[in-house]
């Protein structure tokens, strides 16, 4: 959960690819025993349930990718 146009890549044929070479600072969340590690994203690019809710899915991936959508078609985030 780290989609941001720094970590979008462009390979030799011109499909996008998606990477990730910075340092990942690690937050461990604990739900129904289950313990994850999560990298920490960039701010402009969380989507807002993320800091009001426990409970995010693949949606918060979707309003990263749209923001990546509107900083390329207008330059500002």
């Amino acid at each position: 959960r780290n989609l941001k146009l720094c970590n979008v890549l462009v390979d030799s044929i011109g499909y996008p690819r998606l990477s990730d070479f910075g340092r990942k600072k690690s937050i461990i969340k604990r739900s129904d025993d289950i313990v994850t590690s999560l990298g920490v994203p960039s701010m402009e690019y969380i989507a807002p349930e993320v800091f009001t809710s426990d409970d995010s899915n693949y949606m918060v991936d979707l309003w990263a990718f749209a923001v990546c959508i509107v900083y390329m078609l207008t330059g500002q985030v």
